[in-house]
């Protein structure tokens, strides 16, 4: 049941972003699009929320982050800020806020990386994970590939 005297708390700016120590996690293995979390990110806050960056990777050298938060508790997902990149031209980019963040369904969100962090770790059922070291923990229980295009 929803909590009708829940109210969000304020979401504090994203860092820079981070490319460093991303943690890959899966989100649909025919996808040209490879995705990681930067840990450095996750934040659980006192609302129940987990507020992370989500990076996402293609094969052309395109990369997105995106600002999110996911509330476990009715299975939805915000993005509250993005960066849309070629990869090289990514340092010092400023993060792109959304004019008007809205809650939706992570089953009907049009990608499904925040319902694959949800399950890989950052839920407990329908409950945040205890603690940030709890979902770094659980994501790299799984090894995963972040498409890297310089590699051989």
């Amino acid at each position: 049941a929803t909590d009708p005297d829940w109210k969000e708390s304020d979401a504090p700016a994203p860092a820079a972003l981070n490319l460093k120590d991303l943690l890959p996690f899966e989100v649909v293995k025919t996808s040209n699009l490879s995705w990681a979390l930067d840990p450095t990110s996750l934040k659980i806050v006192g609302d129940g929320l987990v507020r992370y960056v989500a990076v996402a990777r293609s094969t052309s050298g395109a990369l997105n982050a995106l600002y999110e938060a996911i509330n476990c508790s009715n299975g939805e997902v915000k993005t509250y800020a993005r960066i849309v990149s070629k990869e090289a031209e990514v340092a010092g980019k400023a993060w792109v806020v959304v004019a008007d963040p809205k809650w939706i369904s992570m089953y009907d969100a049009p990608s499904k990386h925040a319902l694959a962090l949800a399950k890989q770790g950052v839920c407990t059922g329908n409950t945040a994970a205890q603690n940030v070291n709890e979902i770094v923990t659980s994501l790299k229980k799984t090894t995963r590939v972040f498409k890297d295009k310089s590699a051989p």
